[in-house]
């Protein structure tokens, strides 16, 4: 299995940025990935959920914030199967080493023209250094349907959009500050559904970065 490695990232906070970190981590570990989660948040979002999670070695995080995204990647690819770059909004040019250090990159968005606006810098640098990117719509509300709409065709425009998303739903936020994922959600209704939403996208995200994977 060669390693791969996925970057979230967005030029804007309150993306999901984290959330969707740890969300694809899980699914990769279930998949049978040895996985690593590099956190290049000052804030370390992905550290603190690990720990309350317990520490676990599967998946693992990294606390990247103040080393070469490219170096740090390039080291952990011999250990790990499966890497996860969590970026902050803050410092483009972080955000540039972290999409080098990938094979592709995730770019979360909300149902927001500020959100729609805000990937352009990242979409740049990916073309820039021809990475594959894809967007995911996250928290999506289905009575929103004109800002869907709006928000679909902005970023159909920019790239590719994927059909796969996360929806509304208290799973996501409740599981988080337990140190699990919505597919580990006691609730059988919200782990199913959620469970579903993650696996598309975890499918989606390592097509990606399998496709590129081989190129380098």
């Amino acid at each position: 299995m060669k390693p791969i490695a996925i970057t979230i990232a967005s030029g804007k906070g309150g993306t999901g940025k984290s959330l969707l970190t740890v969300s694809l981590a899980v699914c990769a570990k279930e998949a049978g990935y040895r996985v690593a989660m590099m956190d290049l948040e000052p804030q370390s979002s992905v550290h603190l959920w690990w720990k309350l999670r317990g520490k676990p070695d599967n998946p693992q995080a990294i606390d990247a914030a103040t080393v070469s995204p490219v170096e740090e990647a390039a080291i952990l690819r011999r250990e790990f199967d499966c890497l996860l770059i969590d970026t902050s909004p803050l410092g483009i040019d972080r955000i540039e080493e972290a999409v080098i250090a990938g094979d592709a990159t995730i770019i979360p968005v909300r149902a927001s023209v500020f959100d729609a606006a805000a990937v352009r810098a990242v979409v740049d640098i990916c073309k820039k250094h021809r990475r594959p990117f894809a967007f995911v719509v996250m928290d999506y509300d289905a009575g929103w349907r004109r800002l869907n709409e709006t928000m679909a065709s902005l970023l159909s425009k920019m790239g590719t959009l994927l059909p796969a998303r996360t929806s509304h739903r208290q799973a996501y936020p409740a599981a988080l500050n337990q140190g699990k994922s919505a597919g580990e959600h006691p609730d059988s209704r919200q782990r199913r559904e959620a469970t579903a939403e993650l696996m598309a996208i975890w499918e989606a995200a390592r097509a990606l970065a399998e496709s590129s994977n081989g190129r380098r």
